[in-house]
């Protein structure tokens, strides 16, 4: 196959409030150059692995899982390891979203392919070998059929052993897509009680559009045994949600809440990406457009006592130098700070940018203002760096490591190291 698809599981008055510095002291090592033959291009996402490797996902063609191993010597090279490369054989799922680690396995949400739907994913585990050096075993532990969702994009733990994750289409909702019908899904997948035996999902919630909202883009576990997430804009004044699913008394049904709706202007459009919870309830994401500039925001929710959440900007991205459309959400570092990059598809100028990877610091004093950094900016470098960085990881040694989706020696995207 020759397409390149991008499942993006998978970025004035109130910009006052923060002040936004370019750095030049921070330090970017490109440690690979993805290949531009076959799936091994154009990476999307990464987290963190055993032993200080990396694991991440492409989708270019049918995807891959990668990991990357650190070099023995510092200073050393790092070695790619292609654990499993996905193919559209009859059945299989392929183009491999968010991934997770449990016991030494990879598990993965597929947004394509399964024995149940074409179009409609799977989840999958990875299994590692029991001899270093022989193929990791693919498993598919669930086909999604389009009612019961489609096109899963990301999991999160379970406490049964199992997942939650979200689906962007499919469902009973009354969406039409270009997949397949419906609105997506939040949904469960439970394991077997007996090894072996099928794996069981559960629709959670089916979106059904308008003013429930629609096509779900992340989510979390919240502190209290909720899940919180964030849907897709589906109209101008709608520039999609916060939601909440409380989970049922024994038989009964998740309750769904809007914790705060996007009015598709200044308080931003289409929140995405990782979302953070704080210790004391307060929610932390990004939306990858909107804010008094149009290029995305950072934002605060604070519970509240009763209806929605109040929402508090702490940054409006400018474009240019500071970057625009921050896809990726938010990392939390240490000392409070979170981590995000924007993908710099929209800029001040109309001129597409290549994205910055930024730093958003708490302020010194209760009710003071956020301060976000620029760490680096690809724009004003050469394209051999990377262009369009997509996911980063927070390591030891004030260092964090990400992936750029594009640019590098071979224009197929880079693995990056950047001190802070």
């Amino acid at each position: 196959m020759t397409k390149r698809t991008v499942s993006l599981i998978f970025v004035g008055a109130l910009a006052a409030l923060v002040s936004a510095a370019s750095s030049s002291a921070q330090t970017l090592t490109t440690l690979y150059n993805f290949s531009n033959d076959g799936a091994n291009q154009f990476p999307i996402g990464l987290i963190k692995g055993p032993a200080g490797t990396l694991i991440g996902t492409t989708q270019y063609e049918d995807g891959i899982v990668f990991q990357m191993i650190p070099p023995a010597v510092a200073g050393g090279a790092w070695t790619e390891n292609i654990l499993y490369a996905f193919n559209t054989s009859p059945g299989a799922p392929y183009e491999p979203g968010g991934i997770l680690i449990q016991s030494g396995a990879i598990y993965g949400a597929a947004s394509a392919g399964g024995d149940a739907c074409s179009s409609c994913g799977a989840v999958f585990k990875l299994t590692p070998p029991a001899t270093p050096g022989d193929p990791w075993t693919k498993e598919t532990l669930y086909s999604f059929s389009g009612a019961d969702g489609s096109g899963p994009s990301m999991l999160v733990p379970a406490a049964n052993g199992g997942f939650y994750g979200i689906t962007l289409y499919g469902g009973d909702g009354p969406c039409v897509s270009r997949k397949t019908p419906g609105c997506g899904t939040v949904f469960q997948l439970s394991p077997p009680a007996a090894a072996g035996a099928p794996w069981t999902e559960t629709v959670l919630y089916a979106f059904q559009g308008g003013a429930d909202s629609a096509n779900p883009t992340a989510l979390i576990t919240g502190k209290n045994g909720d899940l919180i997430g964030t849907t897709f804009p589906v109209s101008e004044s709608n520039g999609g949600t916060v939601f909440e699913l409380k989970p049922p008394a024994p038989g009964g049904a998740w309750t769904k809440s809007v914790l705060y709706r996007f009015s598709g202007a200044n308080d931003g459009i289409w929140p995405i990406g990782n979302l953070i919870q704080a210790k004391d309830g307060a929610i932390y994401g990004a939306c990858a457009r909107g804010g008094e500039t149009g290029f995305g925001t950072l934002y605060q929710l604070t519970p509240a006592r009763e209806g929605p959440w109040t929402e508090q900007i702490l940054h409006t991205f400018q474009g240019n130098s500071d970057g625009s459309t921050p896809y990726s959400g938010l990392m939390a570092g240490p000392g409070g700070a979170f981590f995000g990059t924007t993908s710099g598809l929209y800029s001040a100028t109309g001129v597409l940018s290549d994205g910055t990877v930024f730093s958003l610091d708490p302020p010194a004093t209760t009710g003071g203002a956020w301060t976000e950094t620029v760490l680096y900016d690809f724009v004003s470098t050469s394209p051999a760096n990377g262009i369009l960085p997509y996911a980063i990881v927070v390591g030891a040694n004030q260092l964090l490591y990400g992936i750029t989706n594009g640019g590098g020696t071979n224009l197929s995207g880079t693995l990056f190291e950047l001190s802070y």
